[in-house]
């Protein structure tokens, strides 16, 4: 399992634990230990090792980004499904833990996003996400 900023992603497989639940074992799912997002303080050598791993993870996303208009090129794929769901929380977890969204020095980022939001099914992803937000504050 992946943990990043107090999130978790799994990788799939087929022990109980991961089977209770995707019952399938291939789905992987997300985790939040709630640190961040909840108010909990980060120890600092957890904030330091997670912004080295960032800050390489950012070297290589300016890398790689070609937002032509897409982030792999001239073709919506999945890599901008990942994008369009990660990179929020990316900006969200930075901001909380950091103080900063480590993302905001991406120029095209912000209008990338805004783009994929016109497409009728990411609009609904942020619609969904809105909404799922707003019944945790209750």
């Amino acid at each position: 399992m992946l943990k990043l900023c107090g999130f978790h992603i799994s990788a799939p497989c087929q022990e109980d634990e991961f089977l209770a639940r995707t019952p399938m074992g291939k789905v992987p799912f997300l985790e939040l230990d709630g640190q961040v997002f909840f108010g909990k303080p980060l120890a600092e050598e957890v904030k330091q090792s997670v912004e080295k791993d960032l800050a390489r993870g950012i070297r290589a996303l300016r890398a790689r980004a070609k937002f032509d208009p897409y982030i792999a090129g001239a073709e919506l794929s999945l890599a901008d499904c990942t994008a369009f769901v990660s990179l929020p929380l990316v900006s969200l977890a930075t901001k909380h833990a950091y103080g900063r969204d480590f993302l905001e020095d991406i120029a095209q980022l912000k209008p990338y996003l805004k783009m994929l939001e016109e497409r009728p099914a990411f609009r609904q992803v942020n619609e969904d996400r809105r909404a799922a937000a707003a019944r945790a504050k209750k």
